[in-house]
């Protein structure tokens, strides 16, 4: 049979570990935002530079004199 110390014991620890998770998964949100916010950023700027050598490929090729 438990007595209550142990219980109190293994609430403590579960309320602690519980507050750890709650903790990581913060950190994990975070770094996820941070992480999009580079996706979304690097997916500009390799539309523009697609944008930018498809433009130069469709330009006519000028000889020089």
């Amino acid at each position: 049979m438990c007595t209550s110390s142990s219980l109190e014991e293994k609430l403590g620890a579960i309320l602690t570990s519980n507050h750890e998770i709650t903790s990581s998964n913060q950190e994990l949100k975070s770094s996820n935002q941070e992480l999009q916010a580079q996706d979304d950023y690097l997916r500009k700027q390799l539309g523009i530079f697609l944008k930018q050598k498809q433009k130069a490929c469709e330009e006519p090729i000028q000889s020089e004199p």
